[in-house]
């Protein structure tokens, strides 16, 4: 069986903790390493971003964003066309070509691993 205790009844006890503090010398070659680091981050950020007026964005997904809502674009249309027309050969050529090519541009290429 299980007894229940009072709250005043239970001693906690606490191990005692010996923090020892230690002092950190930065040497002049520290501190230049820290100030090149910082350099080269604000240049990362300067290199992979634009500014407006009102705005700064990151280059990079700018690029993405644009690509993938184009490549998007083009996919959907590609379909419409391809499920509405079903003509001939002659006219579904290009939007096959197209669905094609864009597919093979954001697929990955095959990689042997060894």
């Amino acid at each position: 069986m299980t007894e229940l205790h009072s709250p005043s009844s239970i001693l906690i006890e606490k191990p005692s903790l010996n923090i020892m503090t230690h002092s950190i010398e930065i040497t002049n070659e520290h501190r230049h390493n820290i100030n090149r680091l910082e350099e080269l981050e604000k240049k990362v950020n300067v290199e992979n971003s634009w500014r407006s007026c009102c705005l700064t964005v990151d280059k990079r997904a700018i690029i993405f964003f644009s690509q993938l809502s184009i490549s998007g674009t083009v996919i959907i249309f590609c379909m419409y066309m391809l499920g509405n027309y079903h003509d001939s050969c002659e006219t579904t050529n290009i939007y096959i070509a197209l669905l094609t090519f864009i597919l093979g541009i954001h697929l990955p290429q095959p990689k042997i691993s060894k």
